[in-house]
């Protein structure tokens, strides 16, 4: 696609260079509908007027007016009279008001009336900010408009209006006659905007946007997404107000994060962009290097090619020609399993209190960025537009399948997280786009046969120390711990679990590996040796209770009692009886063993066969 840039200085009406670099030439602007509302307020506006007084009368108010650049404006060209305001709508419209306010103070002056306030109007709000726009230019004294608060435009006269006779009293306190024409002639000729205007399609037009790097339109992932998506629709021939469905998508994500009422944005925009990205990818085939992209580079690549912009690596022969189809129904739907997910397992509706638990394993896991799969398998698997409680089951099996295996390799391999997350994690997604369910089950279970190496590993790791990777250590506790709490949906037991994974915790030494008594110390290291280091050993706890023992053998029992968590106040106080010793330590690591083992192998394995 072919483009063309034009940049220079222009003025408002009046300069040596004549028409090609005047704004007011008969141009109409436009104020895209992708654009946000004009939205200056009091700081802006003060340093605006501020400025433009000073350059007119000079610090010493004996030189002549100074010439005054207020901004890069970037256009885009869309007709031969007509541009959209890609960059510095803020600027040009309120020098836009002031013109209106000075329209009104000196009717009478020609020169101003010829300006004319015809050459802006804006999309943007489905008509709403040009009804303010259309409200300011019919008015004809500022008087008129005394309920101006929802008016951004008027409002800003207002001001502006004020601030005007503050400067002109202020600078003119022993001539009263404020000389008019010759501060019209400052305004025409010698306010300056570096202006860039383009002819290019809008995709290209924003990357010399963000190339440029002003201030102005916020390209930030989401925004940059709903606007070339709009381009996107207008090519496939959707209307005007496919904007406005885009945008009625994102108010629907901040009204599911406000009625979340959790102080903090849970779903941003970006995830639910992630979800999309992984589910394309799969789809349509795309190569799967791209699930590891971020997700604003995906989609930057992505429109690019698509428009023929610039056609990247791992997109070109791939997206081009109609080969990727974008759905804002898909997005919609989504956003709405998205908030239901949610809405269910904040609100204890969702499975058992071990199903919430495996989920913040897998949160806290190597693999955490994974969990967007289990979303992507009710999108699938769910008939309706919302997924039902047998779909719901469904993904509460997929979840906990899918991380056994994921909890297999996190404490095998650590922190190689490539030796599973990218072959195995793309055939899974691509059974469960193409095929369904039960054909992605069958991807998990056939990688759990393949993995008997690993399984002989994770024993030989639960039996030895478990310290030493700190993520390792805590993943067998929590999962440990996870195990006592199974049962059915039981107010104790999520209390148990938000105690678990949302407050401070410890991994408490049961034998303190530090004991307070300094002088048995090394005794006790030589006695057990790397056990007291072991699953046997260790045990999660509430860290104030952790912090308030102290190594003091005499206070463990009784925080014990105190702990919220089944496997402390009842397990482990039955265990430790009077005094723990290394029997108990191994007696208890042998238990606890066969406990995860049996959980991560036995149920997985039976599912297998």
């Amino acid at each position: 696609m072919s483009f063309s840039i034009d940049a220079g200085i222009f003025t408002l009406k009046n300069n040596s260079k004549k028409d090609k670099t005047i704004l007011n030439r008969g141009i109409k602007y436009t104020i895209p509908i992708y654009q946000r509302p004009y939205s200056w307020k009091e700081e802006q506006i003060g340093k605006f007027i501020s400025d433009l007084f000073l350059s007119f009368w000079g610090y010493d108010k004996e030189k002549a007016p100074e010439p005054l650049f207020i901004g890069t404006m970037q256009l885009s060209g869309v007709e031969d009279h007509t541009r959209e305001i890609i960059d510095g709508q803020q600027r040009l419209t309120t020098l836009f008001i002031l013109l209106k306010v000075l329209g009104l103070k000196y009717p009478e002056n020609e020169e101003l009336q010829a300006l004319g306030l015809d050459w802006i109007k804006t999309e943007v709000s489905l008509g709403a900010q040009q009804d303010y726009l259309t409200a300011l230019i019919e008015l004809s004294t500022l008087e008129q408009s005394d309920d101006h608060q929802l008016n951004p435009y008027i409002e800003n006269a207002h001001l502006i209006s004020q601030l005007v006779e503050q400067h002109i009293a202020q600078e003119t306190p022993e001539d009263p006659v404020f000389d008019f024409p010759k501060f019209l002639d400052h305004l025409s000729a010698n306010i300056l905007f570096a202006v860039i205007e383009t002819n290019a399609g809008l995709s290209k037009t924003l990357q010399i946007f963000d190339a440029i790097n002003t201030t102005g339109l916020d390209l930030n992932t989401g925004d940059l997404f709903k606007i070339r998506m709009y381009e996107y629709l207008k090519m496939e021939g959707a209307e005007s107000s496919a904007f406005e469905d885009i945008s009625a998508l994102y108010g629907k994500i901040d009204t599911g994060n406000e009625a979340l009422n959790l102080g903090w944005e849970v779903v941003p925009v970006t995830s639910i962009l992630t979800l999309y990205q992984h589910y394309l990818i799969a789809r349509y085939e795309l190569p799967v290097v791209l699930y590891s992209y971020a997700v604003e580079t995906f989609y930057q690549r992505l429109f690019d090619t698509i428009f023929n912009v610039r056609r990247w690596e791992h997109f070109q022969n791939n997206v081009e020609n109609g080969k990727v189809k974008l759905c804002l129904k898909e997005l919609e739907r989504m956003i709405d399993i998205r908030f239901d997910w949610e809405t269910r397992w904040r609100n204890n509706n969702y499975g058992s209190p071990f199903t919430l638990c495996v989920l913040h394993i897998l949160s806290r896991s190597r693999y955490s960025r994974f969990r967007d799969y289990i979303h992507l398998v009710l999108f699938r698997i769910a008939e309706n537009e919302l997924p039902g409680e047998a779909d719901y089951e469904r993904m509460y099996a997929f979840t906990e399948k899918l991380n056994r295996l994921y909890l297999l390799y996190s404490v095998v391999y650590q922190k190689a997280v490539n030796r599973i997350s990218t072959g195995f994690n793309s055939e899974l997604l691509h059974a469960l786009v193409h095929e369904g369910y039960e054909e992605a089950m069958a991807v998990i279970d056939k990688r759990w046969e393949e993995s008997q190496w690993e399984k002989e590993q994770f024993r030989k790791i639960l039996e030895g120390t478990i310290v030493y990777n700190p993520k390792v250590k805590y993943l067998l506790c929590w999962l440990s711990a996870s195990l006592e709490e199974v049962g059915q949906k039981d107010k104790d037991a999520y209390e148990a679990v938000r105690e678990m994974f949302f407050e401070p915790v410890d991994i408490e030494h049961i034998q303190s590996f530090h004991d307070e008594n300094e002088q048995l110390r090394e005794s006790i290291w030589n006695e057990y040796g790397e056990d007291i280091h072991s699953i046997g050993n260790l045990v999660i706890l509430e860290r104030h209770l952790n912090r308030s023992i102290n190594n003091r053998e005499a206070e463990k029992m009784k925080k014990y009692q105190e702990s919220k968590f089944s496997i402390v106040k009842d397990k482990l106080v039955s265990q430790y009886g009077q005094k723990w010793e290394l029997d108990q330590c191994l007696q208890r690591k042998a238990t606890e063993t066969e406990k995860i083992c049996d959980y991560l192998f036995q149920s997985v394995e039976a599912s297998v066969e």
